[in-house]
């Protein structure tokens, strides 16, 4: 958003497209995954994703000025992540998850029951194995890490108020510009 290129809408549209052309990378890795296991899951969910990412919605919302296709960038990623399994790929998947909730809270929300079935599903979980509890604390301590980039608001905000919606300079305020109560 600081590249100094026409307004915040265009930019905000470069960034659309930029994040749906990079799409493409996880989807590969989903894809690689399914095949070096030997197994059709990988390949049935990259499959899924795919057929959804190439449908009318990401051709219509891949140029607006909206965090659609960063958010579902952030979540092939965590996806991505979620079916290697393990503590590494739960940290990972928090952080993914963190940042995801600081572009669309609601879509991130929508996507956790499939990130946890992943992270169930990945290599190292075994076969009847649930999730223990190094990979939860890590993924909790990934998504407060990855939370932290809304701390960006109220600094934001200090240091530009003539710009700044909403104006997070209190708590309640910062409840209101995330939930986008202004808007």
């Amino acid at each position: 958003q600081l590249v100094p290129i026409g307004d915040i809408a265009f930019r905000t549209s470069l960034l659309s497209a930029a994040c749906a052309a990079l799409c493409v990378f996880p989807l590969l890795a989903l894809c690689r995954g399914g095949r070096a296991s030997g197994s059709l899951a990988g390949l049935s969910v990259a499959g899924v994703v795919c057929a959804g990412l190439l449908g009318f919605a990401v051709k219509l919302q891949a140029v607006r000025p909206e965090v659609y296709s960063a958010t579902a960038l952030l979540l092939l990623c965590a996806l991505s992540v979620a079916l290697k399994g393990g503590v590494r790929g739960a940290a990972a998947l928090g952080l993914l998850l963190g940042l995801g909730v600081g572009l669309h809270p609601l879509l991130c929300a929508a996507a956790v029951p499939a990130l946890l079935f992943a992270l169930v599903l990945g290599p190292e979980a075994g076969p009847r194995s649930a999730l223990g509890l190094r990979p939860v604390l890590a993924a909790v301590g990934g998504g407060f890490v990855g939370l932290g980039a809304l701390l960006w608001l109220p600094l934001r905000t200090l240091a530009n108020p003539a710009g700044a919606w909403g104006r997070p300079d209190t708590l309640e305020r910062f409840s209101d510009v995330l939930l986008a109560r202004n808007f």
